[in-house]
């Protein structure tokens, strides 16, 4: 055989008789042996095969897929036709579904290189346009036929004028089951606007709106049974009541609202007070107010900064102010046992023996840098003074006048510092 070997190692070996390489004649003659006719056709029948298994110019003899062996063309022209090689640039820059800029406004014809034949679902195409339509419009690439351009979700929606305007780019995609194109980006939305919105477009500014509306800034709003100026909704059984952050007053007004048993928040939106007065007349039974900045209440951090005089404070945040106690206890101990009577922040009180009680905190103090003081509450019995202090707890000692512990008939605490 000529060709031997396997891919990508193939080679052809001229072969005479017994001889191979490419002196085989030569070695023939060599050996004494004349070179007779067989030799002859048989190293021109192995050439034969051996070009017949190659692939011809013209891929005459080509009846399979032909391997590359994991390697690539290179210096590719660029196709021409479609059914040629494209190269790598050609498809990265777009170019077979480029058509340039096209002709006419509402038949409208535009040239794809290489030229297309026939439509395909899922075709896109792009141009810029060399007129601006007026109406419903068709395109024709290639002369292969006029169709349909449609837009909207369903793209069933014939266009409307300006949606194609000259020098825009559009894209078209086909598709194949309506034999329309689709206009990915039309230069008009269908957008529906009643009169009464078309008449608030128009309106310069808000003034002009509540004039179109028909409302006074001054007017009350209803919600349900509830009335109030400047309302601005009810959502979950409670009334919001909001005054705009600038350009309105509510100064020498008087809000007054009848609410039975519901919640009533007012929000001031600006941060200056407007000097408004409240009259909450006919309040239902558990009925609440509550008058609120528009700033969130105070944090934890601003409570204990003590600082601020516009920020709102809420109870459950009122007992981080450096001001505030942060414990107290009344502790009784009418018959040698402690306990507790009154208290905040009082976990427990310990019992050590006579004259001495330790009480426990829920919450502790941030360090043992903290101020409990206790006094007596009959200091005949006892007088309780403060015998050690921890972030959590305060160790308590009564004493009688000889210096001796006793209990006493009542201790009271009260703590402060920083949590």
């Amino acid at each position: 055989m000529p060709i031997s070997g396997s891919a990508p190692n193939k080679t052809f070996t001229r072969e005479v008789a017994t001889f191979t390489g490419s002196d085989a004649f030569q070695q023939v003659q060599g050996s004494g042996r004349k070179i007779l006719s067989i030799d002859q056709d048989e190293a021109g029948n192995d050439i034969a095969e051996a070009l017949n298994s190659m692939v011809m110019l013209d891929g005459g003899n080509v009846s399979a897929d032909i391997p590359l062996n994991s390697n690539k063309f290179t210096g590719v022209e660029n196709a021409a036709a479609r059914d040629q090689f494209a190269a790598a640039g050609q498809v990265q820059d777009g170019s077979f579904c480029w058509a340039g800029t096209s002709t006419g406004t509402n038949t409208i014809a535009a040239t794809l290189t290489p030229a297309i034949t026939a439509y395909a679902a899922g075709q896109v195409f792009r141009f810029i346009a060399g007129g601006t339509n007026t109406g419903a419009a068709t395109i024709n690439f290639n002369t292969v036929g006029a169709a349909d351009i449609k837009k909207g979700p369903a793209g069933t929606t014939a266009l409307a004028a300006n949606d194609i305007v000259a020098g825009g780019i559009y894209s078209v995609v086909y598709n194949g089951t309506t034999g329309d194109f689709e206009l990915i980006n039309p230069g008009t939305q269908n957008i529906t606007i009643t009169a009464a919105g078309a008449a608030l477009l128009d309106d310069a500014d808000a003034a002009a709106q509540r004039t179109t509306l028909g409302i006074d800034i001054n007017d009350d709003v209803t919600f349900g049974s509830v009335t109030a100026a400047n309302a601005s909704g009810s959502e979950g059984g409670q009334i919001n009541l909001a005054v705009p952050a600038s350009g309105h007053s509510l100064s020498g007004s008087v809000v007054s609202i009848d609410i039975g048993a519901n919640s009533v928040r007012f929000f001031e939106g600006g941060g200056t007070a407007r000097g408004a007065s409240m009259d909450l007349t006919t309040m239902g039974a558990g009925a609440t107010t509550a008058i609120f900045h528009s700033s969130i209440a105070a944090t934890q951090a601003q409570m204990e900064a003590a600082s601020s005089l516009v920020v709102p404070v809420v109870p459950g945040r009122m007992h981080f102010h450096p001001g505030v106690a942060k414990a107290w206890a009344y502790v009784n101990v009418p018959s040698g046992t402690p306990t507790i009577l009154a208290s905040y922040n009082i976990g427990s009180v310990v019992d050590g023996g006579v004259g001495i009680m330790s009480i426990v905190y829920i919450t502790s103090f941030s360090s043992a840098n903290n101020a409990p003081l206790v006094s007596s509450f009959n200091s005949t019995t006892g007088i309780a003074h403060v015998a050690d202090f921890t972030a959590s707890n305060v160790v308590v000692h009564s004493r009688n006048a000889g210096n001796s512990l006793q209990d006493p008939f009542g201790v009271m605490l009260v703590s402060f510092g920083d949590f």
